[in-house]
């Protein structure tokens, strides 16, 4: 099981960030996932930014047993100077909803369903903890949120304390760099759009790459001339558009090859295409619609504290408009006054 190694240095930026966001969830009582490796995060900084409890929700896993994750969350309290009590471990979220304020929508709460959202209180709320086009209908009951008059929003990932999508650009770096490709004086062709887009074709830039952009957000293919251009690498980085991009009778099919690198991010695949046409994609890991191969905690410990300690902050936010307006609408433009938090369409 992945744990950190470098707790110092994971202490010193959840602080900063507490700080830089002004996170502060005295008062209120967390939700969220009871998680490996850098993920352990989540309730650490929730813990240190003043949360009256933090209960966690887990199951065995590929990344380890229940008993372990318990195991390796008591150590990380233990270092931080955590006490016992301010995290614990609950099996069954239905039975302590009634306690819960602030609920993220992480891995291991989720489904966040009506047997769930019907017992919160009265002043919760959901954070996505990403995005909120990212949002995932069999994550959340919607209608069941409705009905409870319990208010979502996504974290803005663009804000200026964050930044999250430059990590994004840097991991396709890392990547490149693994396939002992020098990136510098570099050809690479890139099919993405929006930030994803923004960031991967600046970072590249920046480090002396030229590089041939395919808006794979568009409904009709717009390509540029690949058959008869070489690049060392092509990269797919696509969030919204949920098509096939690369697969049988797929727009961009053409431009892949045996010979050619394809660095995948983000974006629906054919793999049983690529395996049957010997194009082997990096990382070589399946990842649907609405997922990463990768996400940005690939490139280290720094924008998994900063993104969640943004979700934490959002679902204070949102807390805290609850109590003062007691109204779903205006706790969302509570909250919204706040740069890291980003608009959700609840009637979706």
């Amino acid at each position: 099981m992945n744990r950190i190694t470098d707790i110092q240095r994971t202490e010193q930026i959840i602080n900063e960030t507490i700080r830089s966001l002004n996170l502060d969830l005295s008062g209120m009582t967390v939700m969220t996932e009871l998680a490996s490796g850098d993920f352990i995060v989540t309730p650490l900084t929730a813990a240190l930014a003043g949360a009256e409890k933090v209960y966690v929700t887990g199951r065995d896993s590929r990344y380890g047993t229940v008993e372990e994750l318990k195991d390796y969350m008591h150590q990380m309290q233990k270092a931080l100077g955590i006490c016992d009590e301010c995290i614990q471990f609950v099996d069954d979220k239905d039975r302590v909803a009634q306690e819960v304020n602030v609920v993220t929508n992480s891995g291991f709460v989720r489904p966040i369903n009506d047997g769930f959202i019907k017992r919160l209180p009265e002043d919760a709320a959901i954070s996505l903890m990403f995005e909120s086009w990212e949002y995932r209908p069999e994550d959340i009951d919607l209608g069941s949120c409705r009905r409870n008059n319990i208010p979502i929003l996504g974290v803005n990932e663009n804000d200026d304390r964050l930044r999250i999508f430059r990590y994004v650009g840097l991991t396709v770096l890392k990547l490149l760099f693994e396939l002992q490709i020098e990136v510098f004086k570099g050809r690479f062709l890139v099919l993405s759009s929006g930030s994803y887009l923004k960031e991967i074709k600046h970072v590249l830039e920046a480090n002396g790459a030229e590089v041939f952009v395919i808006d794979t957000s568009a409904e009709v293919k717009n390509v540029v001339s690949a058959e008869s251009t070489y690049y060392d690498a092509i990269i797919v980085a696509e969030q919204d558009n949920p098509a096939c991009l690369i697969g049988e009778g797929a727009l961009y099919t053409d431009l892949v090859d045996p010979g050619r690198p394809l660095i995948h991010i983000a974006g629906v695949l054919d793999g049983n295409w690529l395996k049957n046409n010997g194009i082997n994609k990096y990382p070589p890991q399946e990842a649907g619609y609405g997922y990463m191969t990768v996400t940005t905690g690939y490139m280290g410990i720094r924008p998994v504290i900063e993104l969640n300690a943004a979700g934490l902050r959002v679902g204070q936010l949102l807390v805290e408009g609850m109590r003062t307006y007691h109204n779903v609408t205006e706790a969302q433009r509570y909250a919204l006054g706040d740069s890291c938090a980003m608009d959700f369409d609840m009637q979706q």
